[in-house]
This record gives structure tokens, sequence and C-alpha cells, in this order.
């Protein structure tokens, strides 16, 4: 009975293809926090970057803070970013106009007095390694989102991507593990059985996790030391692997190791893949990840093992993404997209998003 009624699940979702689901034509989301760098690379100069289309001067100021304007002149829309600073102010270049760390016009060179104008400010935050910036209503933000493996008790290995490809593309490979057997055959080798086991989904209003059995050897993946790998054999253990959708600037994945006999020096062994997105344009994205643990904290090698590791399987993705940004971009044929049983997870997230999506345009 239950193979009879897989069989019909995957025929319907062979079938479905669904307005209400986000595509790489749904526009950015502004309503959230996203990751604009790394805290570290921000200093007291002028930095151009654009986030959802839009082109931002970011800086900080002398307190630290961190502000980000509208990087383009009220007067003639000459980028403030190749202006300089006067304090916390900024200068145009091209006529002298000059703005305070809210985007107020304040100085007007030629002229005695100023009107009333402004430019677009946007909130921004500094939290552990990584400055956020609030696309939204500048009035209005919402809570960062909650990255406690990034603080004390946790060390990481971190990158960055330029992504030529919708930030969506990034979100759905994460939400659909099945490629890992095909697309990663030579980097983190999973049987091909994985693609069929089972998934278990849960949505809880704009956030969604799955979970799924661990392949065997799942420890020894490459992300402990063989040692470790070794002690939680001999101790026994239960284990866990999630991945969950936090926000459109967030998605990551948990690995959890519980030994349940024998001592071991901590009473859990986790491991937090956080893949922080921020769309540049509609068909580019700016992508860091961090490969977080609460063990071997001072293992700088293995550090460096899981970073090798992880670069050579997100070189792949990335691989992907391009490519099937580009067919998107390219080819004019008739195209009608059918969905897998497995791609329940990412018609869920592609589902939240159109919604959010709905909701902005209504605004």
């Amino acid at each position: 009975m239950q193979e009879r009624a897989n069989r019909e699940t995957d025929r319907t979702m062979a079938q479905q293809s669904s307005p209400t689901l986000a595509d790489v034509h749904t526009p950015p989301l502004h309503n959230h926090w996203y990751v604009a760098g790394y805290a570290d690379e921000f200093d007291e100069g002028l930095h151009e970057r654009m986030f959802l289309d839009r082109s931002i001067v970011i800086y900080r100021k002398q307190d630290g803070d961190l502000v980000g304007l509208q990087n383009r002149c009220a007067h003639r829309s000459f980028p403030l970013a190749h202006g300089w600073r006067e304090g916390d102010t900024l200068r145009c270049r091209y006529h002298g106009a000059r703005y305070d760390a809210e985007g107020r016009l304040v100085e007007i060179p030629s002229m005695a007095a100023c009107p009333r104008v402004s430019v677009r400010r946007y909130p921004m935050r500094i939290a552990g390694p990584l400055a956020w910036i609030w696309m939204g209503p500048p009035d209005a933000p919402g809570p960062l989102p909650e990255t406690p493996w990034l603080g004390e008790g946790w060390t990481y290995a971190t990158g960055q991507y330029p992504l030529q490809g919708n930030w969506l593309l990034m979100a759905e490979n994460l939400m659909d593990l099945t490629h890992i057997p095909f697309l990663h055959a030579s980097t983190f080798a999973f049987p091909k059985g994985f693609a069929q086991a089972p998934i278990k989904l849960e949505v809880a209003g704009e956030r969604l996790s799955f979970y799924r059995d661990n392949p065997p050897a799942y420890h020894r993946s490459g992300m402990m030391r063989p040692a470790l790998s070794d002690a939680l054999e001999a101790a026994g253990f239960t284990a866990r692997s999630t991945v969950e959708f936090v926000s459109p600037a967030l998605t990551f994945g948990r690995g959890e190791f519980f030994p349940t006999q024998g001592a071991m020096p901590q009473p859990d062994y986790m491991w937090r893949v956080a893949h922080f997105m921020t769309p540049e344009t509609q068909g580019r994205t700016h992508y860091w990840y961090f490969h977080a643990r609460n063990y071997d904290l001072a293992d700088a090698a293995l550090t460096e093992q899981i970073r090798a590791l992880v670069v050579a399987g997100f070189d792949e993705d990335k691989f992907a993404i391009e490519q099937i940004q580009r067919m998107h971009d390219e080819d004019r044929h008739a195209y009608s997209e059918v969905q897998f049983r497995s791609d329940a997870p990412a018609v869920a997230m592609r589902r939240i998003v159109a919604a959010m999506a709905a909701r902005e345009a209504q605004a």
C-alpha cells in the first residue's frame, strides 16, 4: 500500500507546476536583514555595494557604527562612493553637496540654504563576524536572525562566492539534498540510495525544516578527526541531520551527534553549515558560507581540512547554479517545470517566498 501511495505522490508531484511558487523571475524581497559582508571589511573608507538592484555606499563612523546610504547624489546622480569623508558626513565629488550619516542634505556650496532633501538610509548592524543591512523601510527593521553558532564556544571555516545566478536557485539547491550523490559524486561520495531516504518536513509560518536519516559513516565525512569518529562509535551515539530555511537571507544545515553510553569530553558534537545569500541583482547573488563546530576548537588543521572539503563541494554547487541560470537566460525552448516527490521542501520554500513577494507587492 505504501509503495502504491508513493507512486501516486510521485505522479502528482511530477505533474505539478503552480503560479503560487516563486521562481527566478520573482522580485527580490526587501523586508529582511541581509548580510552586507564581513564586519572587518568595512572601515572608514567608502565602499560601494549593489544589493537587491540598489547601489549603496557603506562606511564606518568614528564611533564604529556602520552607515549605509543610497549611493546617488540627489542633485545629478553622481555616486557618493566616489566622493570623500568629512568627519561622519559625505561630500559629493561632483558639485560638493554634503550629506550627514542619516542621508540628509546639509550643505550646498553654491547656495546659502539647503532644501529638505535626503537620500535613502539603510539601517546596518554588526553581529559577530558579519555586517547586516536592512533593505526594507528604514524606520521598521525586524530582529536580526539568530546565529549563536558564530559566537563563543564555536569555531568556523568561512568563505565568500559571487554567484552568477538568482538567489532562489541556491536556496532551492539547499532544500533538495537528493543532488548530493550525483552533483557531488567525486567529493562527498554519498551512495545513490541517499536520494531515496525518507524526508520529514515541518513548516511553521515562514520557516521550514526537514530531516532525514544520516547515511552510513556520516560521521566519517571529513568533518571530524578519525579519532573522534572512533570515540563516538565506541561510546555509541544518536545522530540527526537537518536543513532549516530561516529567511531569504539565511538557510543552514545542522549535523548533531549525541553520545549515548561511554564517557566523552562533552555531551554533544555539532556542526552548523550556514548559507547567507544576498541578491545583488535579479541574476547575481552575494553568497557567504560558514561551517561552524563546537568541538576541537583549537584544531586549525581540521578547520582547514573542512574548509577545503566544503569549497570543493560548493564549487560544484556554484557550477550547477550558474548553468541553470544560463539556461533561464538563453534557452528559448517551451518549458513547463515538473516536480519530484523529493522536491517537497523546495516547493514549500518557494511557496513561502511567493507569499512574501505578494505581500510586498500589495504594500
